[in-house]
């Protein structure tokens, strides 16, 4: 997304992956539990999409620009079930 692109200019579901998921899975990042996963991957020009990978939340995926995920990012780690968790 160029400089002056805003988020309603860019559709990002049109956008294509750059590379697989990198999944994050249980408190500790172990992959033990597939079922307690989200998968992160960045979009072509710009943006990200993150899905869930258990079986009620197959397909569903949710992508923003940086801003956007920044700003998400921001607000979990302020949460005091995320912020005190000493495995984060």
């Amino acid at each position: 997304m160029d400089s002056n692109s805003t988020p309603e200019q860019t559709n990002l579901y049109e956008k294509d992956l750059v590379g697989p998921y990198d999944y994050m899975c249980n408190t500790d990042g172990s992959n033990t539990d597939m079922e307690s996963c989200l998968g992160l991957a960045e979009l072509a020009g710009g943006g990200y999409s993150i899905k869930g990978v258990s079986e009620e939340h197959s397909g569903a995926e949710v992508r923003g620009t940086l801003g956007e995920m920044r700003a998400l990012f921001r607000v979990m780690r302020n949460r005091p079930e995320i912020a005190g968790n000493p495995t984060l």
